[in-house]
């Protein structure tokens, strides 16, 4: 298969809200078993959302040396739908609540 190229969002209109913003989505029809990887500069993944009409898909996601790699395993015949979150110049590291019943999250404007 064609290497794709499919970054919908690069950065902001105010590049001092979140620089280096990154947004990437795409459907991609898949046999069982069908390893996709995407792969694009980042320093952070924040988020990604994965959807299939499939049995399911699995996800990894990774950072090294500047370089975003997200891999999506399908099991069953279908379309993966996904969205990628990311940063190309901001370094977030995940949030680990333990063993916290809840946590809340307050945005800041």
């Amino acid at each position: 298969m064609a290497n794709r190229q499919n970054k919908v969002i690069e950065g902001l209109v105010n590049p001092a809200v979140v620089g280096g913003f990154t947004l990437i989505a795409d459907d991609i029809t898949v046999d069982d078993g069908a390893v996709v990887t995407i792969t694009f500069p980042a320093y952070t993944i924040w988020t990604v959302f994965v959807q299939t009409t499939g049995t399911s898909v699995a996800k990894t996601k990774a950072v090294s040396s500047g370089v975003g790699t997200v891999t999506l395993t399908a099991t069953g015949n279908g379309t993966i739908s996904y969205i990628i979150v990311a940063s190309v110049n901001t370094t977030v590291a995940d949030l680990d609540i333990g063993t916290d019943a809840t946590y809340s999250i307050t945005p800041v404007r």
